[in-house]
Parts: structure tokens; C-alpha cells; sequence
């Protein structure tokens, strides 16, 4: 009996623990895209150095306007790379 109890809370537990790591990956994989999109707009007619030097500044501030705890880094393309 005891066996079968800590079974059913391992089990448990561990599907617990898929279904936050499956949602984290969810939204991480959103915010980045987002990030993605805002920051290809933002940068559109930009050159690599303007990206780079104003880079972690954007960062920064998207961080505060979203509201978001972590960094969600999106890709700097070089000129004609943007997808």
C-alpha cells in the first residue's frame, strides 16, 4: 500500500512537472517571436551598427513595457537576412 502511494505521487508530481515545463516553453517561444516581430520593425532601416548600439537598450525597454520578468532576446540580421 505504502509503495503504491508514493508511486501515485511521483507520478503526479512528475506530470506536474512536464505540464509547467511544456507551458514555460509555450510562452517563452510566443514572447520571442513577438520580440522578433517588434524588434524587425523597429530596426527595419537600420544599419548593423545602429542595431548593435542601440540593441540592449531596446531590450531593456520592451522588457519594462511588457511588463515581463525575463529577457526574451530577439535575432539582430544583418541587411537583407530578416525572414
Amino acid at each position: 500500500m505504502t509503495k503504491a502511494i508514493v508511486l501515485i505521487i511521483l507520478s503526479v508530481a512528475l506530470l506536474a512537472l512536464i505540464v509547467v515545463v511544456t507551458v514555460d516553453n509555450l510562452i517563452t517561444r510566443f514572447r520571442v517571436r513577438e520580440n522578433q516581430k517588434a524588434w524587425d520593425e523597429f530596426s527595419q532601416n537600420m544599419t548593423f551598427r545602429e542595431r548593435t548600439d542601440i540593441y540592449l537598450e531596446w531590450v531593456e525597454m520592451r522588457k519594462k513595457e511588457k511588463g515581463w520578468k525575463y529577457y526574451y532576446f530577439p535575432c539582430i540580421h544583418l541587411k537583407g537576412e530578416q525572414k
